[in-house]
């Protein structure tokens, strides 16, 4: 899913048995095709076929917990792979995380997904409600971008049901979203919060429009002239050079650009040149001897993305080639080294 600003990752692989041509949103090659193929062999190792979800990396994997982000992405990647039982598992994933989610709507984590499956029921005196930590709202942006992807691109590998169950998710996902106010009941959702302001703006649009659904489409583009004013102030996101949010931003403003109409939404009008910008902005900061971006920055996991791994570094991995990116060698099964955010290689899909 974190590979380029024009488009999505998506596979087109000839049966080795059948040849028969798979269905394909765009051909992959490449140093793109390596990420891929190499993100989906680490992810295969990681997932528990009875359960329907990956086991959660920062964990001891023997310890059986799971997690449900990283497991919606990885259902993306099985739909472009298609091979096998791939679609079968990947809708087995899709039902799980959408049958978790929050259905109360008198609650502030209405229309969220757990963050893992086994976790305690949210507000309960085993587990107090605590935003960001026993429940984190930008889970909504997380999957329910996600799930925009794969209704987008591969709902014709899925069945009516299962479709049908994608939008009532996006729909029950949107209305929560619109609970977040900054400043009120702890929440800090304000435009400068660059990255899950992006995808809601996009998940609010995108589902009012899908479902003819007025009042949500005009929300969706409120959003996103929240966003675009305060971009153009200074041409650059507010969380200013990020390696890791820049990269979320990237992604979720090529939802913009991709799905969104030019001629009668503002995310579709103005998608790509942000994404540029932002591009244009990150080059300046680059440096590839170092492999890194200089500072300043507004928020960053560390001053050296060779220790970690950020979203941008997969990027650059994609452009040219895993050797000459920053970080990503650290990143692997049974390494006594697992930098902050390696789960985000899960989003290479």
């Amino acid at each position: 899913m974190w590979l380029s600003t024009k488009s999505l990752v998506a596979v087109g692989l000839l049966s080795a048995l059948g040849l028969k041509q798979r269905a394909t949103a765009v051909e992959l090659s490449g140093f793109t095709k390596d990420l891929f193929t190499e993100s989906m062999d680490f992810l295969d190792k990681i997932y528990d076929p009875a359960a329907g979800y990956l086991h959660f990396f920062y964990y001891p994997l023997a310890a059986g917990k799971h997690e449900t982000r990283s497991s919606v992405w990885y259902a993306t990647g099985l739909l472009q792979r298609n091979i096998g039982d791939d679609v079968a598992h990947a809708t087995k994933i899709i039902k799980n995380v959408i049958r978790d989610q929050k259905k109360i709507p008198e609650e502030q984590w209405y229309g969220d997904y757990t963050v893992y499956p086994e976790e305690p029921t949210v507000g309960t005196a085993a587990y107090p409600k605590s935003i960001y930590n026993t429940w984190d709202p930008i889970w909504r942006g997380f999957i329910g971008t996600t799930l925009i992807v794969i209704y987008e691109e591969f709902r014709h590998l899925l069945s009516s049901d299962v479709q049908d169950l994608i939008l009532e998710s996006m729909y029950n996902n949107t209305i929560g979203d619109s609970y977040r106010v900054g400043g009120v009941d702890d929440d800090n959702l304000y435009p400068s919060y660059s990255n899950p302001a992006i995808m809601r703006a996009i998940a609010t649009g995108w589902t009012g429009r899908t479902l003819n659904d007025s009042n949500m489409t005009a929300a969706g583009e409120m959003y996103a002239q929240e966003i675009l004013d305060l971009f153009d102030r200074n041409g650059t996101l507010s969380e200013f050079n990020s390696p890791t949010y820049a990269g979320v931003s990237i992604y979720s403003l090529t939802l913009w650009a991709k799905y969104m109409p030019s001629d009668s939404s503002l995310m579709g009008q103005h998608g790509g040149r942000m994404i540029k910008a932002i591009w244009e902005s990150i080059a300046a900061m680059y440096n590839a001897n170092l492999r890194n971006v200089a500072g300043l920055w507004d928020r960053t996991y560390g001053f050296d993305m060779n220790q970690y791994v950020a979203i941008i570094n997969i990027y650059i991995w994609s452009l040219v080639g895993k050797d000459r990116a920053p970080g990503i060698s650290q990143c692997r099964i049974g390494s006594p080294i697992r930098p902050r955010h390696t789960v985000d290689r899960a989003g290479a899909n």
